[in-house]
Parts: structure tokens; C-alpha cells; sequence
């Protein structure tokens, strides 16, 4: 019997959000759209560039990218790239245009929560100070 793979679709909302950090991590190129998520809120985490995102009223809003058609590998590659700090939670996201969307995002894990800094993250500032150093730290995830 014949098995189709099934793709799921990722919500990134942090610096998976940067094509150079995307290809990096899983060597692969996914057509995105811009899309929204309820229910969350976005924070630093305490010295790192990168950002957490954490259960909230549904009055917050994450703004980012929701990558299509992830196969299970891809998606091992992004389970391997968040680690132990994150889990992977099934969503539903707002697309550009209003649609709805199911799709997986990376959550900070209730044990790290000790980790957030109160602070939101602010895309502007890691795009101009923080993705080239971040890119020297993880560029060559996806080939370790």
C-alpha cells in the first residue's frame, strides 16, 4: 500500500522568520505567507538575540511567517534547532487576506519560563544589529 507523506505548515515568529536563518537551519526553501497569531505574546529571552513565545490572552497577537508544506524531516531539523527549551504545539493562525491556517509553533516550555525578560522582542533591532551575529552562531546548523 501506498503512503502519502502529509506536510504540515509552521508558524515562525522570531528569527526563523529570516530567509538566511530558515535556509540555514533546514537547507530548504518553503513558500510563506504573513500571518498571525492569537493567544500568544512575544518576549526576549534573557542575553539572547533570539525571542520566546508564551501563552497569553487572546487579546495578544504575534505577527510573523507561516511556512507551507513541512515534511518530517524538515521539521525534525526545526525540533533539533529549538531543543530542549521549546516544544512544538499545534495552533491555528490568521493569513494575510483572513484565513485560518493549522499549523505548528515553537513555545517556550514551562520550565524555562524563568528565562523571559519582560521586555518584547523587537524584529526591527535584531534585523539591523543581532541576525548577522545570530547567523555566525547557527549559520551552519543545518550542517552539523
Amino acid at each position: 500500500m501506498l503512503t502519502v507523506a502529509k506536510k504540515s505548515s509552521v508558524f515562525a515568529y522570531g528569527s526563523l522568520m529570516y530567509a538566511p536563518v530558515w535556509r540555514a537551519v533546514t537547507n530548504a526553501q518553503r513558500a510563506c505567507v504573513a500571518a498571525r497569531l492569537p493567544g500568544y505574546a512575544r518576549f526576549r529571552l534573557r542575553d539572547a538575540d533570539y525571542p520566546c513565545a508564551v501563552p497569553s490572552s487572546l487579546h495578544n497577537v504575534i505577527k510573523g511567517y507561516l511556512y507551507f508544506d513541512i515534511d518530517d524531516i524538515t521539521l525534525a531539523k526545526l525540533d533539533a534547532f529549538e531543543g530542549v527549551r521549546y516544544r512544538r504545539e499545534a495552533v491555528t493562525c490568521l493569513c494575510r487576506g483572513g484565513g485560518l491556517a493549522r499549523a505548528y509553533v515553537y513555545v517556550l516550555q514551562d520550565s524555562q519560563m524563568y528565562l523571559v525578560n519582560a521586555r518584547p522582542w523587537d524584529s526591527y533591532r535584531f534585523a539591523q544589529s543581532g541576525l548577522r551575529r545570530f547567523l555566525s552562531e547557527y549559520g551552519g546548523f543545518s550542517r552539523v
